[in-house]
């Protein structure tokens, strides 16, 4: 990796091959990292049910907000109605 791509990175790890390659492909990797996140969300139980619901209605505010919509944009989209 270049210096540029490792300085805008939010956090490097490094996964042991432990074999003759000294670097795995991009999918690879991300098949490990994807299997051990969830093997660790799986370990950790479902979520409680407002935690889901908060991640829910902060996941639509963040979309309507890039859209410059507000709730009532989006009410009248779901009824049919232009805003």
């Amino acid at each position: 990796m270049t210096n540029e791509a490792l300085e805008l990175a939010d956090s490097t790890f490094y996964i042991d091959s432990g074999g003759f390659a000294q670097s795995l492909n991009v999918s690879a990797a991300a098949a490990i990292v994807f299997h051990h996140a969830a093997v660790q969300v799986k370990a950790a139980g479902p979520p409680p049910p407002e935690s889901v619901e908060r991640t829910v209605c902060e996941y639509y505010s963040r979309c309507l907000a890039s859209k410059g919509w507000t709730f009532e944009h989006m009410l009248n989209a779901v009824g049919g109605k232009e805003a």
